[in-house]
């Protein structure tokens, strides 16, 4: 890809160039440093101008002897947008960090009729080159360069999404591009992805009737699904409620997640904060004395740490600072299974515990039985070969998505769903083979998948004594069966899953891995 002077965007496999010098092709192309994986980065999180100028110069002029990388902007630019006066005397105000932020929009970038388009054209209009260091940036689509879309930095994958409100607008295209481009960040090893729109998934004050701690019926299903499929996400930024906050989140805040991530607040940068407006159950942590006053985050990632210290405009020492670290100290890693090496194999002959037809290319696999009373097995098949060779596996988890079932419940007449584990392939090849179904494994049943779907992904981890059984150096095979191999009533009973040949790929199998480094 040849990168030429203004913002070039990867969307739908085309580049895209917002700046008019793009069009001179003969240019010499701009070379942009990038940043190390491993290097520690500095930026700034802020939102909430809300059209006030002098304040926002104010908070971007001490942001800026911060010395970020880059900011992330999240929403409420403007009081009324969107405007070109408005828009020019806040991007004015930002000073040199304007040429250094990502913005998205919040609710009052929205109060004008056609405003995502018109802040899509000021943007592009601006043609402002990446900061250096910035890469592989990649938005939803060609008319979204400037409101959905991703970057990475370091060790880092940053997604802003456009919400001009609550949670709750965030589209199923948006979160669609989130989980592949989350996807994407955990397929690359990438230690931290940080999402930021305007409104939070967790609300802490008055845009939201619940006060409750544990209340968690104003956070979006869709949010709380894509939260939980992907551990690479290590916080997420927002504005919309004025506080400098920290929210820990896990099951005790929404029941229905299942794993834990930090939520911050970081405005406003130029409005103002009402104290009453808060639910104080529903914080970590905020700063009591933020009120008429405006604030920042600067945020430090090094590694799978990061350090959040938060700042109220005119005050040179942080009112708050906490680091955090992901996972221990390491790194996760996700790996999808195989479409050309997985799929189903049914029994030759009932109680024959020998295979017989085997289907690699279907987008489904069953386990369970058939009409004959054959037992129906399937195999996964992950290249875990990127895992380092030196990695101490710290954990690894196996998550399969539902394609649906029987009338009867095969985990009521077929027992427990076990899984086998093989270092390398059945049999010595990885392509799917009719005796996959009967070859010994490395180690049998390490794994009993309950009958507990969250979303209608079913999930397992794998106990640390089995670690060792997980190839560092190829593929890892798994072989899925019921411990009944059938119920003699001649009729089809089995669960069916989405496999590696699923068109969509956030649905297939996936093998999660959390591993350190001596």
């Amino acid at each position: 890809m040849k990168i030429l002077y203004g913002w070039a965007f990867l969307v739908a496999g085309a580049v895209v160039f917002a700046s008019a010098s793009s069009l001179r092709a003969e240019l010499t192309p701009e070379i942009v440093p990038v940043a190390p994986a491993g290097a520690a980065f500095r930026f700034i999180s802020w939102g909430d101008g809300q059209h006030e100028p002098a304040n926002m110069k104010a908070t971007a002029d001490q942001a800026s002897t911060l010395g970020p990388a880059f900011t992330i902007f999240n929403g409420d630019l403007e009081q009324d947008g969107v405007t070109s006066a408005e828009m020019n005397s806040m991007t004015t105000a930002m000073g040199p960090l304007y040429a250094k932020s990502f913005l998205v929009r919040g609710n009052h970038d929205d109060h004008v009729s056609g405003s995502s388009t018109l802040w899509e054209n000021y943007f592009t209009a601006a043609g402002r080159p990446l900061p250096p260091g910035v890469t592989n940036y990649t938005a939803l689509n060609s008319s979204s360069n400037y409101l959905t879309y991703s970057f990475d930095y370091g060790n880092s994958r940053f997604i802003g999404m456009d919400d001009p409100g609550d949670a709750d607008l965030l589209t199923s295209a948006e979160l669609t591009f989130a989980n592949s481009r989350l996807a994407d960040a955990e397929a690359k090893g990438l230690a931290h992805a940080f999402l930021f729109f305007h409104g939070p998934e967790y609300c802490i004050a008055n845009h939201c009737s619940c006060s409750a701690a544990a209340d968690g019926s104003c956070t979006p299903a869709s949010l709380v699904n894509l939260l939980n499929k992907h551990p690479i996400v290590s916080a997420t930024f927002h504005g919309h409620e004025h506080f400098l906050a920290w929210v820990h989140m896990d099951h005790t805040r929404v029941s229905g997640l299942t794993r834990a991530y930090e939520e911050f607040f970081t405005s406003p940068a130029g409005g103002y904060t009402t104290e009453s407006d808060l639910h104080p159950a529903r914080v970590s942590y905020h700063y009591p004395a933020s009120s008429s006053g405006q604030g920042f985050a600067a945020i430090d990632v090094g590694g799978n740490s990061f350090t959040i210290r938060m700042y109220k405009t005119g005050m040179a020492a942080p009112v708050y600072s906490r680091t955090f670290t992901t996972a221990g100290g390491s790194t996760n890693a996700a790996f999808r299974s195989v479409g050309a090496y997985d799929g189903q194999v049914i029994e030759s002959t009932e109680s024959s515990g020998t295979g017989g037809a085997a289907n690699a290319t279907a987008t489904t696999f069953r386990v369970g039985d058939d009409a004959s009373n054959r037992q129906v097995r399937s195999i996964l098949s992950f290249n875990t070969a990127g895992l380092p060779d030196n990695a101490v596996i710290k954990s690894v988890t196996l998550k399969i998505k539902g394609a649906g079932l029987s009338p009867a419940n095969p985990y009521g007449t077929l027992g427990n769903l076990l899984v086998d584990i093989r270092t390398g392939a059945f049999g010595g090849n990885p392509a799917l083979q009719a005796a996959d179904f009967q070859v010994a494994p490395s180690r049998g049943a390490v794994m009993s998948i309950p009958n507990t779907p969250v979303s209608e992904w079913y999930s397992k981890a794998l106990n640390s004594a089995y670690f060792a059984y997980i190839n560092k150096t190829g593929i890892t095979q798994f072989r899925l069966r019921f411990s009944i191999d059938d119920n003699n009533n001649h009729v089809a009973d089995y669960i069916a899953f989405y496999s590696g040949d699923w068109s969509t790929p956030a649905d297939r199998p996936i093998l999660l891995i959390t591993y350190s480094l001596p």
